[in-house]
């Protein structure tokens, strides 16, 4: 039965598999325990390890997979900092937006369930309160 790979061992494989890519070198199955990959997959699981701490997974790979960086097999380059950073800016921007959507359909929901609008307590300036 194949194990599934942790978001690390993901992050690590793929970086590895652009480095064997662009030095012309195929990847064996469990090329991992091989001397010569050993070190550098080890070296990027560490480094992903560090990473998702700080970062979702979702962010990482963003970052990892767009096109300005699919050059990049090492995790340790320094030039993905700052791309993290906005890439997680925008990834909290649309959690909150979800998060807001979400609320404002279960509210939608509630109205249509009762029948009627919820009410506005202490409002004095409102229309709807001068219409009361």
């Amino acid at each position: 039965m194949a194990k599934e790979q942790t978001e690390a061992q993901f992050l690590a494989d793929l970086l590895c598999r652009r480095k064997g890519k662009k030095e012309n070198l195929p990847l064996p199955n469990n090329y991992w325990n091989l001397p010569e990959w050993k070190v550098e997959y080890k070296r990027n699981i560490l480094a992903a390890n560090k990473f998702l701490k700080v970062y979702p997974f979702e962010v990482i790979k963003t970052v990892l997979t767009s096109k300005k960086f699919e050059w990049v097999y090492s995790l340790h380059f320094p030039g993905l900092k700052q791309p993290l950073i906005e890439e997680n800016s925008r990834y909290e921007r649309g959690l909150i937006i979800k998060q807001e959507q979400e609320k404002n359909r279960q509210e939608r929901v509630e109205i249509e369930s009762t029948g009627k609008a919820p009410e506005i307590i202490g409002d004095k300036v409102s229309l709807r309160s001068r219409l009361d």
